[in-house]
């Protein structure tokens, strides 16, 4: 099963801010908001035969809300998606995560930005 995953990564000032962070509920707004994203977005761009592929993407929110996790159900979802040696890939998880990965930075940056004052 392929299974997409934002991790924070690199940044060390937005982590260490984050670290900082009091409301921890606009944090996890942003994370809900951003899987969201990157669940319909997949599903928008999943191929579709008989739909099932596009229909099985689910999204769970783990570790208190901090994590989310979109994937598909269907054992085939990552053939679909990295291809094979018969059958060309088919991406549609990784140009979905650009999109929510670009938006959940944005709105954790904003987010964080706002409790310190811009610092």
């Amino acid at each position: 099963m392929s299974t997409v995953k934002i991790k924070l990564e690199g940044d060390k000032e937005l982590k260490r801010m984050l670290r900082k962070c009091q409301n921890k509920g606009k944090i996890q707004a942003c994370v809900k908001r951003s899987g969201a994203t990157l669940q319909r977005t997949a599903m928008q761009k999943a191929p579709v035969d008989t739909g099932t592929l596009k229909r099985s993407i689910t999204l769970q929110l783990t570790d208190g809300g901090m994590t989310a996790e979109v994937q598909p159900t269907v054992h085939y979802g990552a053939y679909v998606e990295l291809g094979t040696r018969y059958m060309s890939a088919r991406p549609y998880l990784r140009p979905a995560l650009e999109t929510a990965g670009a938006e959940l930075k944005a709105n954790i940056t904003r987010v964080v930005q706002s409790e310190t004052g811009g610092k």
